[in-house]
């Protein structure tokens, strides 16, 4: 069980269980939001 999430993971899980296009941009494609935040500098980009 989680103990501390963010929006990060609301956001995952709104794309990957609910199918949520907002959320899905979070993370997919060359604007991504998580690719402008500079405390995520460690992150592999996904092309889909």
């Amino acid at each position: 069980m989680l103990t501390l999430t963010d929006g990060y993971m609301t956001a995952w899980m709104l794309w990957q269980l609910c199918d949520n296009e907002e959320a899905k941009t979070v993370f997919v494609g060359n604007d991504a939001e998580i690719l402008l935040n500079t405390k995520w500098q460690d992150i592999k980009k996904r092309d889909d």
